[in-house]
């Protein structure tokens, strides 16, 4: 159970840095399913496709963003400069400094 909490928790994170990099479809069948709580037969049957289409879409989306996290490592950035941020002992610099990373 906590895997699966893990590996959501990820890939929820990469969805939010990386979705302009998919598809519309892509995005949507995601966001129907990890954020809507959609079954895949569900979104089959909306779409009125084969349940196996949209695993494999699914699977695909994982597959990409997985690899986009690999390749540009944005997240894993994210996360050492809000380390660093933490350690600023000035609270009007930090807040500074949160305010600028919310632009981007």
């Amino acid at each position: 159970m906590n895997k699966k909490i893990n590996k959501l928790s990820k890939l929820t994170e990469y969805y939010d840095l990386y979705k302009l990099l998919l598809t519309n479809l892509q995005q949507e069948i995601f966001e129907l399913y990890y954020f809507e709580d959609f079954s895949l037969s569900e979104i089959a049957n909306n779409r009125k496709v084969a349940r196996s289409t949209i695993h494999d879409i699914l699977k695909s989306v994982e597959k990409n963003l997985i690899q986009f996290e690999d390749k540009l490592k944005l997240n894993y950035q994210n996360k050492k400069l809000l380390k660093l941020i933490l350690k600023i002992k000035d609270q009007d610099l930090q807040d500074d400094f949160f305010n600028l990373l919310k632009k981007y």
